[in-house]
């Protein structure tokens, strides 16, 4: 397992202090490095969840025995996401961005971008701000309000036992609609055991065209895990790269995850993929898509995810967040047993600019 660093000129030398800028080619050494997270956000100690939203760029930024991960921004030219995996505290945090604002490699390579620090926990966020106000940072923090990604409304951990005992007033409708399901003739396949790499790419081409067309033909914003069209952020094309791409990417072992496809008739109408974790009880799971607006589907997928990870030993499933209202309502209905309101803040870093370029012959290229 290697992680691939920048090759400096030959006597180059770098300062104790001084965090390191690596480019990640690993999953599987990333995946190590992330079992030691911190955080309570299973989606931030998930090396899918970068390699999904970096686009198969990802890079860390190493300051002693802590990392920060460094994104492209999937929708954003010219911007930089930072998360923070090893953090419990304002001051964990004020001690990573200072380590950040020394990191030589960084500041060159990110020149012109705007940086900012993803997915960091509301609490944090607030005692952040608040160490800046009082002259206590080396940086300039701003809060920014979050419109584009996938944490624009809380992150959610539901835990299984719970949903899986359908008991409870707020489950009331989420019973209602499993029922319709009961005595279908629904199987759960596997990927790892079920598909070829070819079919399973297959299962999730169709479940994917099934979910866009809905979406394309439909004249309301309905109220089921999905988005409208009529809502900002819709772009069929990256509705259906994404999910192709967890397919692709779950031939790499090194990652770690599982999932089910539901099929009925013939015909495959959802899949759902995760990570499994390296350690604890809390799986990330980072897609479940079903074919249709058909009532109780999604409810029905949920309750079949559940069900699979309880088996395997799991406490929890992290489904993230939310970037519409409709899609936060809707996993509100699972009775999440813990949500984690996270932030977006934008920094200027105001490091000295070093007197040369360390990576003037260097192959790591951070941004286009």
């Amino acid at each position: 397992m290697t992680v691939a660093r920048a090759v400096a000129p030959a006597g180059a030398t770098q300062s104790d202090g001084e965090a390191e800028l690596e480019e990640v080619d690993d999953y599987g050494k990333l995946r190590e490095l992330l079992s030691r997270g911190v955080t309570p956000d299973a989606y931030c100690c998930s090396a899918l969840y970068f390699a999904l939203t970096g686009r198969h760029k990802v890079w860390i930024v190493r300051h002693k025995d802590r990392y920060l991960v460094v994104l492209r921004h999937p929708n954003v030219a010219r911007t930089l996401l930072v998360f923070c995996p090893f953090i419990s505290s304002a001051s964990e945090l004020a001690e990573q961005v200072e380590a950040l604002s020394r990191c030589k490699k960084f500041l060159d390579q990110c020149e012109g971008h705007g940086i900012f620090l993803a997915r960091i926990p509301e609490l944090i966020a607030d005692d952040f701000l608040s160490k800046h106000a009082m002259g206590l940072l080396h940086c300039k923090p701003e809060r920014v309000k979050e419109e584009v990604l996938d944490w624009v409304h809380p992150s959610y951990d539901i835990h299984l036992e719970r949903l899986l005992r359908l008991e409870g007033r707020k489950l009331k409708i989420y019973r209602k609609k499993l029922r319709k399901f009961c005595g279908q003739d629904i199987e759960v396949l596997r990927p790892k055991k079920d598909f070829s790499p070819q079919e399973l790419v297959k299962a999730v081409r169709e479940v994917n065209k099934g979910w866009v067309r809905t979406k394309l033909t439909s004249k309301i914003s309905h109220r089921g895990p999905e988005i409208s069209p009529s809502e900002p952020g819709f772009s069929p094309r990256e509705l259906m790269s994404c999910y192709r791409e967890m397919a692709r990417l779950n031939r790499d072992t090194s990652l770690a995850m599982d999932g089910l496809v539901l099929k009925r008739a013939g015909t495959y109408i959802a899949f759902s993929f995760w990570e499994r974790p390296a350690n604890g009880k809390t799986v990330a799971c980072l897609a479940a898509l079903p074919v249709s607006h058909e009532k109780g589907l999604s409810e029905y997928l949920y309750y079949v995810i559940a069900d699979c990870l309880k088996n395997e030993g799991y406490e929890y499933m992290c489904i993230g967040g939310s970037e519409t209202a409709s899609l936060d309502q809707f996993k509100k209905k699972l009775d999440p047993g813990r949500a984690h309101k996270l932030q977006t803040m934008r920094i200027r870093l105001n490091a000295p600019r070093p007197g040369s370029d360390p990576l003037s012959a260097s192959r790591l290229t951070l941004v286009s």
